[in-house]
């Protein structure tokens, strides 16, 4: 019998047959990459990539035994799962599927049965990995040739992300740079949201603002949503009124601030304080992308970002207090 785990395991290495996937509602899907598996609250998996005929979707994809699932885990009503770009159950036991219109695909058919059996039998392993006592039968060079496959396999796929993003920046360099220090900013938790929180704020609007670290702070944090309507905190809604002005003067939309994870995280990591170092990054690195192209050595390199690390990092005692303030409640 499959459970919610073996269906996530299915989907996140791919043990289905990926050819003539179709949604309930006729699309044919092609998916590109599985995302990233998520373990704390939200969708399953996030920076998932399907492509739809010719359209590329990126975003957020929930996994279900059963399509009636959505409704009983009260997702219907929950905005951490306004944008998932994709649907997947084993089993569709509903006709009229009512989670916001998302696409539904159905993977029952395309799992093999081999693969519930084999599960079915390395779970009843006393030992804590079934293949355990199978590893020393495997020559050296088996085993060398997998690791170096799989990490280019790795590289093949990041490759594939950032020429997506290259792409959707109109093959602008430094948006890409700016994009990548964004997603890398958010470590694996808030990663996602960090990379939202870059697309939606331009960096040449950044850049207009680069002297002004407190301009830099209300456009970044009025952009992730985080900015509050708390009266007591004086810092907060000089940052507000700050983000309203500019909000309007660029047309800005930010993005929403429940996307942003603050669970099992220790302070220094809690996005608030992140943005505030990312803010102080952009303050103290101009000419950043031209000085990466310049560099012709490693050695080269490493000075420059230890440079902005120490920049970002010296910041925290004296701004602690007010970046942790800043939250969305």
């Amino acid at each position: 019998m499959i459970d919610e785990a073996l269906l996530q395991f299915i989907w996140q290495h791919k043990l289905y047959k990926p050819a003539n996937l179709t949604a309930t509602s006729g699309e044919s899907i092609t998916v590109l990459h599985a995302g990233h598996i998520n373990r704390n609250a939200g969708p399953d998996f996030t920076a998932a990539r399907i492509s739809i005929g010719n359209t590329t979707l990126v975003g957020n994809i929930e996994l279900h035994l059963k399509t009636s699932d959505w409704q009983k885990h009260k997702h219907d009503n929950d905005p951490n799962y306004k944008n998932i770009i994709l649907h997947v159950v084993y089993e569709n036991d509903i006709t009229a599927h009512n989670s916001d219109n998302v696409l539904l695909l159905e993977l029952k058919s395309a799992i093999a049965e081999e693969v519930l059996i084999r599960y079915q039998a390395m779970s009843k392993e006393k030992t804590g990995i079934p293949c355990k006592h199978q590893h020393e039968q495997v020559p050296s060079l088996v085993k060398e040739s997998w690791l170096n496959r799989m990490l280019a396999e790795r590289w093949d796929e990041k490759l594939a992300d950032w020429q997506v993003q290259l792409k959707n920046t109109n093959n602008d360099w430094r948006n890409l740079l700016y994009h990548r220090l964004a997603h890398n900013m958010g470590f694996n938790t808030n990663a996602t949201p960090f990379l939202l929180l870059a697309q939606s704020t331009p960096l040449n609007i950044l850049a207009k603002h680069r002297d002004s670290i407190e301009q830099l702070e209300a456009l970044l944090f009025g952009q992730a949503g985080l900015l509050n309507n708390d009266k007591d905190n004086k810092y907060a809604e000089e940052l507000k009124t700050e983000y309203t002005y500019l909000k309007t003067k660029y047309q800005l939309s930010p993005i929403a601030g429940h996307l942003w994870k603050f669970l099992r995280m220790r302070p220094a990591n809690f996005p608030t304080v992140r943005i505030a170092q990312f803010a102080s990054l952009i303050h103290t690195s101009e000419h950043l992308f031209s000085k990466i192209t310049e560099a012709q050595t490693l050695e080269q390199l490493e000075p420059l970002f230890t440079r902005l690390t120490k920049n970002t990092l010296s910041l925290l005692p004296k701004n602690w207090d007010k970046h942790h303030s800043i939250i969305l409640l």
